[in-house]
Order: C-alpha cells, then sequence, then structure tokens
C-alpha cells in the first residue's frame, strides 16, 4: 500500500503533522531509523524502515513541503505484511518443473528467491530408423553420423529399430 509509515504513537492525537525524512520503494529501502514526529514515504512492497511499526494510506494524508499531515490514526501493525507471512515454513512456492511467467518470477522474488535455479526445456527429435544408426547393436550410446548429437537405445533398439536425438527438434 502507497502510504507514510509512521510510528503509531505520533498519529495517535489527529491532525499529526509529520517530518517526512526519506522514502522507501520495493527494491529500494530507506536505510535510517525512524525518530518521534517522522515519517518515511512508502510505496507497495517496500520494506518498512526501522522505527516505524505501522502505515497510514496515502488516501488520507496530506503533504506540503516535506510536511505530511495525517488525517486517522493507526495501530501499531497496520497495513504491515511480515515477509513471508503467507506461506507455512516447509511448504513449496512454485512447484519443481513448472514453466516460469512474470507473475511467478513476482511471487518468488516477494519470498526471497532473486535468482532461483532454473534450466532450459529440453529439446529432442526422435527419429525411427533402420540398424545402420547404431553401431553394433549391444551399446547403449554411439556416434554414427556427426550431424546428430547422440544415439540413444530406450530400450526399443534391436535391428530395424533405433532412435536418434538432434540438437535442433520438437519439444
Amino acid at each position: 500500500m502507497d502510504g507514510y509509515a509512521v510510528r503509531s504513537s505520533d498519529v495517535a492525537s489527529l491532525p499529526a503533522r509529520l517530518v517526512v525524512v526519506g522514502e522507501a520503494v520495493a527494491g529500494k529501502s530507506w536505510h535510517g531509523t525512524l525518530g518521534p514526529g517522522e515519517a518515511v514515504r512508502i510505496m507497495t512492497g517496500a520494506p518498512v524502515p526501522s522505527g516505524a511499526d505501522s502505515v497510514q494510506r496515502v488516501e488520507v494524508t496530506s503533504e506540503h513541503d516535506s510536511i505530511v499531515e495525517i488525517h486517522e490514526s493507526t495501530l501499531a501493525g497496520q497495513s504491515i505484511i511480515d515477509k513471508a507471512s503467507e506461506i507455512r515454513t516447509g511448504q513449496v512456492v512454485i512447484p519443481k518443473g513448472t514453466r516460469l511467467n512474470a507473475a511467478m518470477m513476482a511471487a518468488l522474488a516477494a519470498f526471497g528467491y532473486a535468482t532461483p535455479k532454473v534450466y532450459r526445456r529440453p529439446v529432442l527429435t526422435v527419429i525411427p530408423t533402420g540398424v545402420r544408426a547404431c553401431i553394433g547393436q549391444s551399446k547403449t550410446w554411439c556416434r554414427p553420423d556427426p550431424r546428430f548429437k547422440w544415439v540413444f537405445d530406450f530400450g526399443l533398439c534391436s535391428p530395424g529399430r533405433c532412435y536418434i536425438g538432434t540438437r535442433t527438434g520438437h519439444r
């Protein structure tokens, strides 16, 4: 929620006038400690500054010349969500093997996974072919032709049936 990080004791009597001492946005926090009579402008997703115990929404405030006037009091903890409080310890955020999209990347970032371990989806072409594809039917791997990345016996490689995997192919 966009608004002002404040100390609830500072906004108990209204209207409260506080000095705006900084700004916190998602990805860039304010690194000071909020003192009495101070507020920090805060945007959705930003870490709550040290010393603040609540956030008042911008719709019930007015700011002029670095002074914010708060028109509604707040309770300690108001509009603050603890990091990762949406899930339980050990709960899976996104299952392994899921193809990620922008929304999933945002969810991972919200839980502190800025650089998840990912892998490229494998690409494989299966070409049924004759016995000439494998050199010696008893071998599992062989390299019969430089055009092919590899040949693999899936347990189906018998005279007349082998499968060749190529670098470019169908998913």
